[in-house]
Order: C-alpha cells, then structure tokens, then sequence
C-alpha cells in the first residue's frame, strides 16, 4: 500500500511539473539586415531595417538547463531602403541557461529554414532561388511571461538573382509573451 501511495504521489509530481515546462506564445520584433550583393563589378553592401512576427514554443527540461524553442515567424528582411523580402521562416533553437526564481537567462543555437511569400525585388525576374537555410545563434532572457532575444542570423544559400549573388545576415531583437 505504500509503494501505491508512493507511485500516485509522484505521478502526480511530475505529470504537474511537466506540464509547467511547455509554453506557448506570440512574439515580434525588429530585424536588422546586411545584406551583401555580389556581381562581376564586386561588393555593395546595403543596410536596412525589417520586421517580424509570429508563434513560439518552448519545451525545457528545468533541472540542467536544456531546452528546446520552435518559431514560426513571418518575417520582413529589407534588400535595400525601399524593397523587401518577406519570408515565412522557422527557427529551431536549441537552448541551454540558467533558471532564477522569476527569469531564465539562456543562449541559443540552431537552424533556421525560410520561404519568400512576397518580393518587390524579385518581381518579373528569372530563376528566383525562393527558400533559404541558415543558422542563429543568440542570447534570451525570460521573465516570468515575458520574452527577449537577440538573435543573429547566416544565410547559407544563395537567395540572390540573375547576376547577384546574396546571402542574408541579420539581427533581430524581438519581444515576446507567453500564454502560459
């Protein structure tokens, strides 16, 4: 009788401490793009701001500071001043920090794979590569119900066309809350 005891009280333990583990919420933020276009005349490299939106995950294991945080973010990356690149991208970041008693401080690593859903920079152009693959890696801190990141993002693919060769790097500080 005690080993039944025993096995429903601690049944009742961790079926209520993981559920506490799992979160779902919205985030946004500003992305900050370099992006690099290269040609047979060299290097220009322009500079401008974008945004993003969209779902979080997070599935953590509290005890050694793993965890794991899927997005799916529709996600604004600016060429240049005046024409945009809008993806529809999923990070998957594995995480590893450090639990307080309100917060969590962690860094974070992993892919990232995206789809163009709208372009002004490739309308009317040929062999448009439409999908890009990178990886971010940054820093977040979660306070209580309240995300923040600082994410840094390398294309590895060649998102660039006709003669242009471009690979998206961006910066993104983004905010976020979680529903429970």
């Amino acid at each position: 009788m005690k080993k039944l005891i025993l096995a429903i009280v601690l049944m009742v333990f961790i079926t209520n401490h993981v559920d506490a583990q799992f979160r779902l919420g919205l985030k946004g933020g500003a992305n900050f793009e370099q992006t690099k276009f290269k040609n047979l005349t060299g290097e220009k490299p322009q500079s401008a701001t974008g945004w993003q939106a969209g779902l979080m995950a997070q599935f953590k294991i509290p005890v050694i500071g793993i965890g794991f945080q899927p997005e799916l973010l529709y996600t604004v990356k600016k060429a240049d001043k005046s024409n945009s690149v809008n993806y529809f991208e999923v990070p998957l970041h594995f995480q590893y920090g450090l639990d307080f008693l309100v917060a969590r401080l962690y860094g974070f690593a992993g892919p990232y794979f995206g789809y163009v859903t709208n372009s002004d920079v490739f309308k009317n152009k040929n062999n448009v590569n439409k999908t890009d693959v990178g990886i971010g890696a940054g820093f977040g801190i979660d306070i209580m119900r309240l995300h923040f990141a600082l994410r840094y993002s390398w294309g590895f693919k060649d998102v660039g066309y006709d003669d242009y060769k471009v690979k998206n790097q961006t910066l993104s500080l983004s905010a976020g809350y979680f529903f429970f």
